[in-house]
């Protein structure tokens, strides 16, 4: 058929196409929404929290490292 095309072995009528369009544009002007709104600044006592829990992270990871060297040994 010569309105058909054929991607991998699944054969796409115009109709398929169609959906998958408007599928993009809703996605496409979500997108410009989400842009548009933009980043919202971190307080200060947020940025404290995520120093305060990669800091934890760091140690925890430390302290399963010893944990681990001693109990091999």
């Amino acid at each position: 058929m010569a309105d058909r095309r054929e991607t991998s072995g699944w054969e796409w009528s115009p109709a398929d196409w169609e959906w998958v369009q408007e599928a993009l544009a809703e996605h496409q002007a979500s997108v410009q929404h989400v842009e548009r709104l933009g980043l919202k600044g971190l307080t200060p006592g947020l940025k404290l929290l995520i120093w305060g829990l990669r800091i934890y992270v760091l140690f925890m990871a430390v302290v399963v490292i010893v944990n681990v060297v001693q109990t091999v040994h």
